[in-house]
Formats: structure tokens, C-alpha cells, sequence
């Protein structure tokens, strides 16, 4: 069945011949390759994270073609976003890590929220001790001010090229982790 599935490598749509279950598929305008799980929703819960402005933690259960089930846990700034029992649902992941979720049955998609790009790369999860620090830091010390939110956004600007660079040449991430320790231990309190 062609689907129009969107890439999280690029952000851009493209169909696909994608049959229900796991698959991995190519992105055609970075050639780069991606993980998508394409099932039948069974449930979904969504709570506001009250860390982070803005952002909404869902967990999605999919029913797979052996009939077990999958949880996806994802987080997105998308303010609504419709995903009932049955609808068909398109999980689309880069690195292992969920990116897009993608209703088929109503084409509507929503992009993840990631932050802390640079120290998500280096300290290998977006749950480090030290990526808490940092957002936390971020979130009391930065954002309240109007300085700290220019900063804020300059970093997200600048920083998922830098995080794919530590990723695809991993001796880039010892540099960075020595960088990153002593301002973790500069704010940390």
C-alpha cells in the first residue's frame, strides 16, 4: 500500500509502499535511513509535562499484526492532536529514537520534542543526570528572562546540526563531554 509517511530525517513528506508492522525505509532527499512501525491504534493518554512549557508527554498503544501491543512514548509541543482507537498510525523513528506520529486515517502529524540536542548526543540519553541539569538550568535560570530566551532559541537553531555531527563522528563527543562537564558543574546547585 502506498502511504504518504512524513521523514524525520528531512521533515518533508514522501510515499512509500509500506505494509503494517515494523520497516525501514530511506529518505530520499538525505539518503539517509529510518525506522517506521505503521498499526492500528488501541489507546492513547496524554498529560501536560509541567517541566516544560508547552509540552504534552503521550503514550500510544498500537496493536501490531501479531496482535501484542507496543507503548510509544512521545513528547511534542503540538498544542492538538487527534489519534482515537482503530485510527491507523504511522511511527516514524530516527536513532532509535520516535520522531513523528502520523495518523493516517485523518492526516494529521505531530513532530517530537527533543531539546537539549548537544547534551542528549553526548550523554547518550534525554534522562542523564547531567541533561536534567542543564534543562533544569535552562528552564529556571535562562527562560524567564528575555536574554535567556534569545539564547534559548539561537541554541535550537544551531545546535541539531552540531548534535548529528557528535553522533556521526562519535570522537567528537569526548571534546564536547569535557565542555559540557564543567558547565554541569559550574550550575549544577
Amino acid at each position: 500500500m502506498q502511504v504518504n509517511v512524513v521523514c524525520p530525517v528531512c521533515s518533508q513528506q514522501h510515499f512509500f509502499a509500506l505494509l503494517p508492522g515494523y520497516g525501514t525505509l530511506n529518505c530520499p532527499r538525505k539518503n539517509k535511513a529510518f525506522d517506521v512501525l505503521y498499526a492500528k491504534t488501541r489507546a492513547k493518554n496524554q498529560h501536560v509535562n509541567r517541566q516544560k512549557s508547552g509540552v504534552k508527554v503521550y503514550q500510544i498503544r498500537l496493536l501490531l499484526p501479531n496482535r501484542t501491543e507496543q507503548l510509544v512514548q512521545f513528547q511534542s509541543k503540538a498544542q492538538h492532536f487527534e489519534l482515537r482507537a482503530g485510527d491507523s498510525t504511522i511511527v516514524a523513528y530516527y536513532k532509535g529514537k520516535p520522531k513523528v506520529v502520523q495518523n493516517c486515517t485523518i492526516h494529521q502529524y505531530m513532530m517530537a520534542y527533543d531539546g537539549c540536542f548537544i547534551a542528549t548526543a553526548v550523554y547518550g540519553s534525554y534522562g542523564a543526570d547531567e541533561v536534567l541539569i542543564l534543562r533544569k538550568f535552562r528552564d529556571q535560570q535562562l527562560a524567564p528572562y528575555s536574554l535567556g530566551r534569545f539564547l534559548i532559541g539561537f541554541y535550537y537553531v544551531v545546535s541539531p546540526p552540531i548534535a548529528e555531527l557528535i553522533e556521526t563522528f562519535p570522537f567528537a563527543k569526548q571534546p564536547a563531554k569535557y565542555v559540557l562537564d564543567k558547565i554541569v558543574r559550574f550550575i549544577k546547585p
